[in-house]
C-alpha cells in the first residue's frame, strides 16, 4: 500500500469540480438543474467534458497503481472508488458521512475539502459566482473523495477479486489517504498481507487481498526480489518466453523450469501450452512488489 497525497493535484481536481457544478447551475432558479446524488456522478463519470481529465489526474497521483492491491492501472483500466460512498443521501445517511470527516481516523484532506452533497445542493446561492467560493466539494464528485481502483482479475482462468466492488458501501478507514497509514500494512515472504494494529473496517478487504492468486503473485515477486538482480524494466508484456523461464528458474533456484511448482510456473504465461498470456501480464502488473520486497 502507498500513501496517496491528494493535495498535490488539489487545485486541478477542484477546478474540474467547480466547472461541473457551474455547468449544471440554473441562474434563473439559483438551484442546480440536477440532483447532486449518485446520478450526478454518473454524468461526471461519462461526460467527456470532465471524465478523461479527472481520471488522468487520479492515475498520475497514484503512480498508476490500484489504491488497494498495487496492480498497475491505465487510464481506461480502472474504476473510481468513492471513500465516502456515493450512495449516501438524506438525513438518515448523514451519521455515516460524519464518520469519514471527524474523529482520529478521518483523512485530513477529506475533512478539509469534502462535504455532504445534500449540503452543497440546498445551500442558498445568489449567483453562479458563489460556486467559485465553495471551500468544500460535494462528496459524489469531490476530487479528494475519489481514488483509482483496478477492475480486479475476474474473467481469467484464475479467480480473484474486483477491488472496486468488494467493499460495497461499508465504512472503511482510508489509511491510503492518512499520512503514515500505509505503514500499518505489511506483506510477508509468503505474500500474505497483514495490518498492525488491526482495524475492523479492513477485515473484509484484507481477506480479499489474501486470496490465493494474490498470495501467489506476491510470493513470486518475493522470490524474484530475494534471489535475482533483475530490474523492474526487465518485466514487460513482451518479455520473451526464454527470458520468462530464466527469471522463474533463477527466482526459485531451479536448473529445470519444469521443477518449479505448478502454481508458480503457470505465471510464465502462454509457454505453459494454453496459448493464454494473461497470467504473465497479470504478474507484470504487480511489479511494484519487486521494490517493496527489496526494500523490506
Amino acid at each position: 500500500m502507498i500513501f496517496i497525497d491528494k493535495s498535490l493535484r488539489e487545485e486541478d481536481g477542484r477546478a474540474i469540480n467547480i466547472r461541473f457544478l457551474k455547468d449544471y447551475f440554473d441562474a434563473g432558479t439559483l438551484r442546480f438543474s440536477i440532483p447532486l446524488d449518485k446520478s450526478a456522478y454518473g454524468i461526471y463519470a461519462t461526460d467527456a467534458r470532465y471524465r478523461d481529465e479527472w481520471r488522468k489526474i487520479l492515475c498520475e497521483e497514484q503512480s498508476h497503481l490500484c489504491c488497494y492491491c498495487m496492480r498497475r492501472i491505465s487510464l481506461d483500466g480502472f474504476s473510481a472508488e468513492h471513500i465516502v460512498p456515493q450512495s449516501l443521501k438524506g438525513e438518515a445517511d448523514r451519521p455515516e458521512y460524519l464518520r469519514y470527516v471527524s474523529g482520529p481516523d478521518a483523512a485530513p484532506n477529506i475533512t478539509r475539502c469534502v462535504e455532504y452533497s445534500d449540503d452543497t445542493e440546498t445551500r442558498a446561492y445568489t449567483s453562479a459566482a458563489d460556486i467559485d467560493a465553495l471551500s468544500k466539494m460535494p462528496h459524489v464528485i469531490a476530487h479528494q473523495n475519489l481514488l483509482a481502483a483496478c477492475k480486479g482479475i475476474r474473467g481469467s482462468e484464475i479467480n480473484g477479486c474486483c477491488c472496486n466492488n468488494e467493499r460495497g458501501r461499508d465504512f472503511l478507514v482510508p489509511y491510503m489517504l492518512i499520512p503514515g497509514g500505509s505503514a500499518r500494512f505489511k506483506y510477508d515472504v509468503n505474500g500474505i498481507i497483514s495490518m498492525s494494529p488491526e482495524e475492523r473496517s479492513w477485515n473484509k478487504m484484507i481477506k480479499t487481498l489474501n486470496g490465493a492468486t494474490f498470495q501467489t503473485i506476491r510470493r513470486i515477486w518475493y522470490m524474484i526480489a530475494r534471489n535475482t538482480r533483475f530490474r523492474e524494466d526487465h518485466f514487460d508484456y513482451t518479455t520473451s518466453e526464454l527470458q520468462r523461464m530464466n527469471i522463474l528458474k533463477t527466482a526459485f533456484k531451479e536448473d529445470n523450469f519444469l521443477k518449479i511448482p505448478e502454481k508458480y510456473k503457470t505465471f510464465a504465461g502462454k509457454i505453459m501450452g494454453n496459448g493464454n498470456d494473461y497470467t504473465w501480464r497479470l504478474l507484470v502488473d504487480y511489479s511494484w512488489f519487486l521494490q517493496y520486497y527489496r526494500n523490506n
